[in-house]
């Protein structure tokens, strides 16, 4: 709630206000994986889908992330995806986002990072 309250990003705010499904993934220190991790989102109904990832990288760690948005249906879709990243000192994130949706799908993606040294 405390979050909730002192969001300013709208987006962010309204992700926090209907989440009702996310993930949470931590990386070691020193753990550098060898391929990248892919996080599919497929579009199934016509509600908004709100997910939330929150990521916590520990020192000197390395991660390759890649997101997919798929919608399976011509209906109207929307997404207010959410994502908060931690990385501990000397840890690194590289970060792709592919979207391949219908011409009626409308996705807004928020990105917050706290990031120690290096």
């Amino acid at each position: 709630m405390r979050t909730l309250k002192e969001e300013i990003d709208p987006f962010a705010a309204l992700n926090g206000a209907f989440q009702g499904k996310g993930a949470f993934l931590y990386l070691p220190p020193k753990k550098k994986l060898a391929t990248p991790l892919h996080v599919e989102h497929i579009f199934t109904g016509s509600d908004m889908a709100t997910p939330r990832l929150v990521l916590y990288l520990g020192k000197e760690s390395s991660l390759e992330l890649i997101q997919h948005w798929h919608t399976e249906e011509e209906d109207a879709h929307f997404a207010n995806a959410y994502m908060d990243a931690t990385l501990d000192e000397g840890a690194h994130l590289y970060f792709k986002n592919i979207q391949k949706e219908a011409p009626k799908t409308h996705v807004f993606h928020s990105l917050r990072a706290s990031l120690k040294r290096d």
